[in-house]
């Protein structure tokens, strides 16, 4: 994974693909960004799993942004959630 900007606009690579509006792929993940644009990128963690940078709220006024980790599950974490989630439901008689 590669973070950087593209035109002004930040953006991630991911496997050699097209680059990708990063709240556009937190959005991918079913991360809610509704009223929040990332103005900065400082950090991406040596797997890819962990993002770390600024966000600003549309409902502030002034030059507030606070700081964000992203958190990327990784695919196998997800397979695993939902299989054991198929289980949880059923009883022993």
């Amino acid at each position: 994974m590669i973070v950087g900007r593209r035109s002004g606009d930040l953006v991630v690579w991911i496997d050699q693909g097209e680059p990708m509006l990063i709240k556009d792929y937190a959005e991918s993940l079913g991360i809610d960004m509704t009223n929040w644009g990332i103005t900065n990128v400082f950090d991406v963690s040596a797997d890819g799993t962990t993002i770390v940078g600024a966000a600003r709220h549309a409902s502030w006024s002034g030059d507030r942004v606070e700081g964000f980790v992203l958190t990327i599950p990784t695919p196998g974490a997800a397979v695993v959630l939902g299989v054991s989630g198929l289980f949880a439901g059923r009883r022993r008689r």
